[in-house]
């Protein structure tokens, strides 16, 4: 059901994703947001989830692979952009957003 969108998947996304974000595989978690049926995991929601986990040494934070995973298959959202541009304009980098406005993305 989830190839062709329908919404007998929906709970077994939900609950994969609440497994994977539970355990700290952030990155997976929001590879499976990203392909959940009829985008019913890209929920301010979602964002808030990964805006509460603090980031790791060396690594980009939950919230930004979220942003990065969703950016390489798809638009973003009216949520997700504004949220994705806040931390964006707050640490100047401008091209970065120059960069998806020309993919629009």
């Amino acid at each position: 059901s989830a190839r062709c969108n329908l919404p007998g998947a929906d709970q077994l996304f939900v609950a994969r994703f609440a497994q994977l974000f539970q355990s700290g595989n952030y990155s997976e978690a929001a590879k499976v947001a990203a392909t959940a049926p009829r985008g019913i995991l890209r929920t301010q929601q979602t964002i808030q989830q990964f805006q509460t986990v603090p980031p790791q040494a060396n690594q980009p934070s939950p919230l930004l692979q979220y942003f990065s995973i969703l950016l390489e298959s798809s638009k973003l959202n009216k949520e997700e952009s504004i949220e994705l541009c806040r931390p964006v304009v707050m640490q100047g980098k401008k091209q970065l957003l120059e960069k998806w406005l020309k993919k629009k993305r």
